[in-house]
C-alpha cells in the first residue's frame, strides 16, 4: 500500500516537474542560443540565473528542490540520490540548508534564500514528508 502511494506521489512529482523545467530555461539578455520556435535559452546556468529567475518569476521551489536532490542533481554538491537521499532526510544528514546551499552552490537559487525561514521550513516539510513515505 505504502509504495502504491509512494509511486503515485513520484509521478504526480514527475508530472508537475516535467511540466515546470521547459520555463525554467527560458533566458534574459545573457542568451546565447535560440531554441524551436524562437525561444532564447541559456546554454548554463551561471551566476546570473538567480536574478534573471526572480525577474521572470521562476522558482525552485521547496518541493522541486527536494526532488532535484532525489533525482541527483546535486550529486556534485555531496547531496545523494535516491534511497541515500532518503536516508539522509530521515536521519537529518541532508538538512534544509544544505540542500539549500547545494542549489546556492550550483547558480539555482540566490544566496538570500538561505535566510528566508519560511522557505526552509517548506524545505524541511517536503524532507520530512518523502522521510516518512518510505516507512
Amino acid at each position: 500500500m505504502q509504495h502504491t502511494i509512494l509511486a503515485r506521489n513520484v509521478l504526480a512529482s514527475v508530472a508537475i516537474l516535467s511540466l515546470s523545467l521547459p520555463g525554467m530555461a527560458l533566458a534574459g539578455p545573457n542568451t546565447k542560443t535560440r531554441g524551436p520556435h524562437g525561444a532564447a535559452y541559456i546554454p548554463k546556468m551561471d551566476a546570473s540565473f538567480p536574478q534573471m529567475a526572480t525577474k521572470f518569476k521562476m522558482t525552485v521551489t521547496p518541493f522541486n528542490l527536494v526532488f532535484l536532490g532525489f533525482q541527483g542533481f546535486f550529486a556534485s554538491e555531496n547531496i545523494p540520490s535516491a534511497s541515500a537521499f532518503i536516508q539522509g532526510a530521515k536521519t537529518g544528514k541532508i538538512t534544509p540548508e544544505a540542500l539549500t546551499q547545494a542549489a546556492i552552490n550550483m547558480n539555482r537559487l540566490s544566496p538570500d534564500t538561505l535566510q528566508d525561514k519560511d522557505y526552509l521550513a517548506n524545505v524541511k516539510f517536503q524532507l520530512d514528508a518523502l522521510a516518512s513515505s518510505d516507512k
